[in-house]
């Protein structure tokens, strides 16, 4: 692995005196891959939105490539090549995919480029050629999330943070968003934290798996296929 990309230092956070996340420290290296898993109210959105700035952290701090961005505006972090996909709908509904897409292109330097992006997007998802003109809040939910897909990779940010994504995928789209993604990081050099509810899937992409539980990192494992025999499982 090469240097660390994004370095989490005894992060806590939460939502008014309601604390969620209590001393987390986590490190990311550059191009890596780490899922994020746990139940439902472990923390794991709380931390997205820590790190991209819709939560300023009561402690601790935040450095993406050797920069502590705990006072950036979430405008800097996008500028900084830091990309957030929600859990809910990321999409602009009253846009065509087209101008989705287009907007995701919006910080390129040059149309070339993005021209460029976009045709390579099409040859990965030609489900977004075909319906490039139609508006994207008539997609459907499955849809949408392979909107998003598309986004990321005309963006190509350096830093995505991603929740949820095989949310509202049909099990014949999850094995294709999930090598989409592995492949985009590999390509881009993009680091990729991951919160994911299926497990299997979790480790299958991942190259670090950290288990979350009640706001507190308790559990590390290497990506790949969690033996059986771990007792890991317990906790699902």
């Amino acid at each position: 692995m090469s240097d660390p990309f994004l370095v989490l230092s005894n992060i806590e956070a939460g939502y008014g005196k309601k604390q969620v996340l209590f001393d987390v420290s986590l490190t990311l290296d550059k191009g890596e891959i780490v899922s994020l898993i746990g139940h439902n109210g472990a923390g794991k959105t709380t931390l997205l939105r820590t790190i991209f700035g819709h939560l300023g952290p009561s402690r601790g701090t935040v450095v993406m490539d050797g920069a502590t961005i705990n006072n950036w505006t979430m405008p800097e972090r996008v500028q900084h090549h830091l990309m957030y996909i929600p859990q809910e709908q990321f999409v602009f509904g009253d846009l065509s995919v087209q101008e989705n897409l287009a907007l995701a292109g919006y910080p390129l330097q040059s149309h070339q480029d993005y021209e460029r992006r976009l045709t390579e997007c099409f040859e990965f998802l030609p489900i977004l050629k075909e319906r490039g003109n139609q508006k994207a809040g008539t997609l459907s939910g499955g849809q949408q999330r392979i909107l998003t897909l598309g986004m990321i990779m005309i963006a190509q940010p350096k830093m995505l943070l991603l929740d949820e994504p095989s949310l509202g995928l049909a099990p014949s789209l999850v094995d294709q968003a999930m090598d989409l993604m592995q492949d985009m990081a590999k390509r881009f050099g993009m680091t990729v934290l991951l919160v994911e509810q299926n497990v299997k899937k979790a480790f299958a992409v991942a190259d670090t798996v950290h288990v979350l539980r009640a706001g507190r990192l308790i559990a590390q494992r290497p990506g790949g296929e969690l033996p059986p025999d771990d007792n890991l499982w317990d906790l699902f």
